[in-house]
């Protein structure tokens, strides 16, 4: 082969290189999202059979005394939610969603958990309301800024949107009747007004 043969074969296989890369980040994206999906379809099962396990009452609704974290909910601690749910959730893995770029997953359930959950927890999602919106991604913006750690009042009237940084401009929720819905802000606004709760407050870990 000559020199001018070699060029033209590394000319070709960077041509290629550079129409397979596109490709290969939109699948990867995609294999995230649906990671993702099956994350939250996992936490709302652990929820059920936690409740299950507690008069049918969410984490949230239930006292400490009884495993809960109800007197929790109005304060920075109510992340905790989900670390009762340990033995149900079996992995810390799946409240980490592969698209989040701030977090990263970790094995235990330790009070470093809260550095490592992809996902908010809505304290007044209750199962007697099937609609009502348990969890969710919490890429959320707000004026175009990013939504911080904290608590947030969902309202379909002065609603945040999905940024960006995850599912592009998508966002995933769990909702108490099982189902997992992949949102966008139109979406979100829909279901919210459906809830049938007088307020949806969010914390964001």
């Amino acid at each position: 082969m000559t020199l001018m043969d070699v060029m033209i074969i590394l000319c070709i296989i960077c041509f290629l290189g550079m129409m397979l890369i596109p490709r290969l980040n939109v699948s990867q994206k995609k294999a995230q999202k649906i990671s993702c999906t099956s994350n939250l379809k996992q936490i709302m099962l652990s929820t059920k059979v936690w409740a299950g396990d507690h008069y049918d009452k969410y984490p949230t609704q239930a006292s400490i005394t009884n495993g809960g974290t109800m007197e929790l909910m109005n304060s920075s601690e109510a992340w905790r939610a989900f670390q009762v749910m340990s033995n149900e959730l079996s992995t810390s893995y799946i409240l980490y969603c592969p698209a989040d770029k701030t977090r990263t997953r970790i094995t235990d359930f330790d009070d470093s958990l809260r550095e490592h959950i992809s996902y908010f927890v809505n304290v007044d999602a209750t199962g007697a309301a099937p609609q009502s919106i348990v969890f969710g991604d919490s890429n959320f913006e707000f004026h175009k800024t990013n939504v911080p750690a904290g608590f947030f009042n969902l309202t379909s009237n002065s609603p945040p949107q999905w940024s960006s940084t995850r599912h592009a401009n998508f966002g995933n929720i769990a909702l108490a009747d099982g189902s997992v819905q992949s949102q966008t802000d139109k979406d979100l606004i829909q279901a919210l007004t459906a809830t049938s709760l007088a307020t949806n407050r969010i914390f964001i870990p």
